[in-house]
């Protein structure tokens, strides 16, 4: 098993690269980028790289991928966040 996960050159058996594992995902970055206006303090420039992230949705996937979620337990979540939508649909208030 040790020896397919891995590309190996010639016969010396040295990896050039581990192959990416199922499941397992590229990272995906995204630049956001703040120009400081005129006169602008750094407080100010936080502010505004905060609220072009959560906009983004750059904070709630860093909380999310915080911990190891197990499938089933993303399954399960998901399913729960489905029958609560389902149930406030019924029931408008």
């Amino acid at each position: 098993m040790q020896a397919d996960r891995y590309k190996y050159r010639n016969s010396d058996s040295s990896p050039i690269h581990p192959a990416p594992r199922r499941g397992q995902h590229d990272e995906v970055s995204m630049a956001i980028r703040i120009k400081s206006r005129g006169g602008e303090h750094v407080e100010g420039m936080m502010k505004r790289f905060k609220k072009l992230c959560e906009k983004e949705g750059l904070t709630k996937d860093i909380r999310s991928r915080e911990y190891y979620e197990k499938p089933s337990e993303r399954r399960r979540r998901a399913s729960r966040k489905a029958a609560g939508r389902r149930i406030r649909e019924e029931n408008p208030r």
